[in-house]
């Protein structure tokens, strides 16, 4: 199922694609698919709560419909508009069926709504593959260890991740269930675990209604830098700040990767301060333990990391190296 989702998700954005391209020669094409859509969903409207207009929308969605065949024919645009089939064959790609003397969206609708979520969230598409139900604790030994210095043994990597994977499930169940959040720090070495529990709290919330926001911490400033070069990004400083500083769940990946000094620090700074103020839930990885970390980003980061977040160390292998080494005959 999983799988033909993807497929779909594929055909859907390259037809899409297709289309702009003709709709960009083309703006009364552009202009007619709008009309189209935006009769399609009046008339679903209608058909859940109708008012007597249900016959004279079909009429005129009918008469739309003629009328793009013709314009598309005398634009001599029929095989670049129909180049790539529809996706979903179904509706034709137009998101509403029309059965039983009613309109109503299409399943793909809900995929294709989806998909714009996960988009916003910034999420890879190896990222979307990554939830709790695969996170394999196979790989997690079950031995605990006795440290060299003596004392108590510590626990073993399987039950130290069960331990995790079960607060980043609560995580998500108490953002979507609107109450008090409290925040995660997730520190340990590369392959352990981190960006997979960090996308599967993503993945769990974008399903749930939440959509957050995932970024890498050198690439969100490196995003930040841009604004002040003519013309390299589209975006303000102001608008990138804002969104990390405001999104209802923010996800920092790789914090300390390199040293942030200066303006850099700073604004790193100002959008962990207005989250630990706000008490808005955060998740932060970092390779380094909070001792270390202060050494890279500074005690001020630090001590608000300390405050608002709950701390988990991972231990283990190194799972990406060992699910390469399995692949190699």
């Amino acid at each position: 199922m999983k799988a033909s989702t993807s497929n779909l998700r594929e055909r859907a954005e390259a037809r899409r694609k297709q289309i702009l391209e003709v709709q960009g020669r083309f703006p009364e094409i552009a202009v007619l698919d709008g009309r189209i859509l935006s009769l399609l969903k009046e008339a679903a409207r209608e058909s859940l709560r109708p008012s007597g207009k249900l016959e004279s929308l079909r009429s005129q969605l009918d008469a739309l419909y003629t009328e793009r065949a013709g314009l598309i024919k005398r634009c001599r645009v029929e095989e670049a508009y129909w180049e790539i089939p529809p996706a979903c064959t179904r509706c034709g790609d137009e998101g509403y069926l029309f059965e039983a003397g009613r309109y109503r969206p299409c399943s793909c609708r809900e995929i294709q709504f989806l998909s714009r979520k996960f988009r916003s969230a910034q999420l890879s598409d190896r990222m979307r593959k990554q939830g709790f139900d695969n996170f394999d604790l196979s790989y997690y030994s079950s031995t605990s260890k006795i440290p060299r210095s003596g004392g108590k043994r510590t626990p073993s990597e399987r039950a130290n991740m069960e331990k995790i994977l079960s607060a980043s499930r609560l995580f998500v169940d108490d953002v979507l269930a609107g109450g008090c959040v409290e925040s995660l720090f997730f520190t340990g070495g590369c392959g352990v675990g981190k960006t997979h529990l960090v996308s599967a709290i993503a993945n769990s919330l974008v399903l749930g209604g939440v959509v957050p926001l995932y970024a890498v911490v050198a690439d969100l400033l490196a995003d930040l830098k841009s604004t002040y070069g003519e013309g390299e990004s589209p975006f303000t400083e102001s608008h990138l700040l804002s969104r990390a500083r405001e999104v209802s769940v923010l996800l920092l990946d790789d914090l300390g990767a390199e040293r942030y000094s200066g303006w850099v620090g700073e604004k790193l700074f100002q959008i962990i301060n207005y989250r630990y103020l706000h008490e808005k839930p955060t998740v932060i990885t970092s390779n380094y333990d909070l001792e270390q970390l202060e050494e890279v980003v500074g005690e001020r980061i630090v001590s608000r990391i300390v405050e608002m977040c709950r701390p988990f160390y991972f231990f283990g292998p190194d799972v990406r190296l060992l699910k390469r080494q399995a692949r190699v005959p």
